[in-house]
């Protein structure tokens, strides 16, 4: 039987915020970010909820790292092959949804870092979004394309921000500096967080049963929520790479807010 997200206080604060600027280790950032926070929601805290989240973490993280070996076809396989497996120990459910994800995760490494950087940011969205469809499937979650909406925004600011990072530190060592692109990658940074922030908002008006606990405060969940992304899209904007204390604080405050102001 699907488990309704409506049944849940802390349905929106599934939602994930960026609480760093992209850099060094914003892959391994970014799948956490879209995962471990489904933890937080009430009636996902049994320890076989715990197991599962763990698993498809392990599971993403070892497809990601038999890709990013750089070497031959075995680790990249090795590492699919672990994924598959801890995605079986999940559930049967859960094997489509985790093939769709190492499917797009192949296709993004595959493609060439200098002249196909537009087709691994929409690929790099797109798996954001499988991630997050990933975790509803495995946890026997409602799924609409809000959440889709949610986890893709945050996968296209994260995935643009990064290559703005690599565009402005190559524009520093040539005597012209490619405006457009640059240009282009400031505007995809703050369309995923408009997409994002929009698909958060979405998900407390649209649903019928969340609908009375946003208009009895859950609404005020929103700001914390928008402020993390902000902060984060002016780190990203600015070049600016290492831990982000403030973000962090935002990022808290918007989880403590959710779990008072979205209790049934």
């Amino acid at each position: 039987m699907v488990r309704s997200i409506p049944e849940s206080g802390w349905a929106m604060a599934w939602s994930p915020v960026a609480a760093y600027p992209a850099g060094g280790g914003a892959r391994l950032l970014e799948r956490l970010v879209l995962l471990l926070p489904i933890l937080l929601l009430p009636h996902v805290g049994t320890p076989a909820d715990i197991l599962r989240v763990g698993c498809l973490v392990a599971a993403v993280l070892a497809i990601d790292f038999g890709l990013d070996t750089g070497w031959r076809a075995t680790p990249a396989a090795l590492g699919i092959a672990i994924g598959a497996g801890l995605g079986l120990a999940v559930g049967p459910g859960a094997v489509w949804p985790l093939a769709h994800f190492a499917a797009v995760a192949m296709l993004e490494h595959a493609a060439r870092a200098d002249r196909d950087w537009l087709v691994r940011i929409g690929l790099r969205a797109l798996a954001a979004a499988l991630l997050v469809d990933l975790a509803l499937v495995a946890l026997d979650l409602e799924r609409n394309l809000d959440w889709l909406a949610l986890g893709g925004g945050i996968g296209l600011a994260f995935a643009a921000a990064e290559r703005l990072r690599i565009e402005a530190a190559a524009a520093a060592t040539r005597e012209v500096e490619n405006d457009r692109r640059i240009g282009f990658l400031e505007t995809a940074v703050a369309v995923g967080l408009v997409v994002a922030i929009g698909a958060h908002a979405a998900l407390l008006a649209g649903d019928p049963a969340l609908m009375s606990l946003a208009r009895a405060g859950g609404y005020l969940v929103l700001p914390f929520f928008a402020l993390g992304l902000l902060r984060f899209g002016w780190l990203a904007l600015a070049r600016r790479d290492g831990l982000d204390p403030l973000g962090g604080a935002l990022l808290v405050l918007w989880a403590l807010a959710a779990s008072f102001l979205l209790e049934p």
